[in-house]
């Protein structure tokens, strides 16, 4: 199985298993198909192409404007198939097959210089990939459970600028024209500590990992420096406090439970600790008040029930009746 992660920052295929399936009819997307037998007559449709052994090429035209070849032989992918970029006739990929499964994988950019290979073997993959202009960015291998195990990371100019070796260190990743997009910190194989930067080179966000998922205190920050949210996270989902910044100063608390926002929002006036609104949640709804604090006698307060607004006594009415059924 072709497995894809996410856990350092640019999706990255690890190892590739695949057995191709055979020519079936063409999904909803496609508005074009064309089955070509081995000895280049066009054939009506699957079936057929079936019948008939099943070697050939399969062209369909998408929606979206890509145009795939694929090659089949004895109804398995084998050879070489390729994708275009989205209405246009330059191929964005290309992948290699070996009766059914996937043993090479190559990506361009729209200029059509190659951008990523990968190679599938057995151990895992191993991933090259290249700025615009053609000069390497990075080389890098993978075990088949997507254990990042050796890498150099090179600058535009051709200079190493950080490794990973057995499974440690420090991987720096730049787009096609050498702009740093992240930093990340390796440790055993698996992404621990992830930078982003704004285009200005100033951090974007500085996200924890623990098993390939975020966990621990996440903080973002605006492109002048100053910190836009620092939020708590446990195995991948938002758990605790979410605090919001702006000019500096703290505007908002939110509380979270899964992932889902419950219990109190609280906004604060800017600049001042002066609570401006409270806003009641329950997973993820507006449930209960929500009050407006327009100076310190003045306060208008909203009641929701699981996200619609309702009066006082209707709430009450409709808690009550919660509260019963679910005794």
């Amino acid at each position: 199985m072709r497995v894809s992660v996410f856990q350092f920052s640019i999706v990255l295929p690890i190892i590739a298993l695949i057995v191709g399936c055979k020519p079936c009819a063409a999904p909803k997307d496609t508005v074009k198909t064309a089955y070509i037998h081995k000895y280049g007559v066009e054939v009506p449709d699957a079936d057929d192409f079936i019948s008939r052994g099943g070697t050939g090429e399969v062209i369909t035209t998408q929606k979206n404007g890509i145009i795939a070849h694929e090659t089949y032989l004895d109804q398995k992918l084998h050879g070489t198939s390729s994708w275009t970029f989205p209405h246009s006739e330059t191929i964005e990929r290309v992948k290699r097959y070996n009766q059914g499964t996937l043993i090479e994988e190559v990506k361009h950019y729209l200029s059509g210089a190659p951008q990523q290979k990968s190679v599938y073997h057995k151990n895992g993959t191993r991933v090259t990939s290249w700025y615009e202009d053609g000069t390497p960015r990075s080389i890098e291998n993978f075990t088949t459970d997507a254990h990042l195990i050796g890498g150099e990371y090179f600058t535009a100019a051709c200079e190493l600028e950080s490794s990973v070796k057995d499974g440690a260190g420090t991987r720096m990743i730049r787009d096609g024209l050498g702009q740093l997009v992240a930093k990340e910190e390796i440790t055993n194989g698996l992404l621990g500590l992830q930078e982003t930067y704004h285009t200005n080179g100033s951090p974007l966000a500085q996200i924890p990992y623990v098993n390939g998922k975020i966990h621990g205190i996440k903080r973002t920050f605006y492109a002048g420096g100053e910190p836009k949210t620092v939020e708590e996270w446990n195995a991948g989902e938002l758990h605790g406090c979410m605090q919001l910044y702006q000019n500096g100063a703290r505007i908002a608390e939110v509380p979270y439970v899964h992932g889902k926002k419950q219990g109190i929002e609280t906004r604060f006036k800017e600049g001042s600790s002066v609570i401006a609104e409270q806003i009641t949640w329950l997973e993820g709804k507006r449930h209960g008040p929500s009050t407006i604090c327009v100076d310190a006698n003045t306060k208008l307060t909203d009641w929701y029930f699981a996200n619609e607004k309702v009066s006082k006594i209707h709430y009450v009415e409709l808690a009550s009746e919660t509260h019963l059924a679910r005794e």
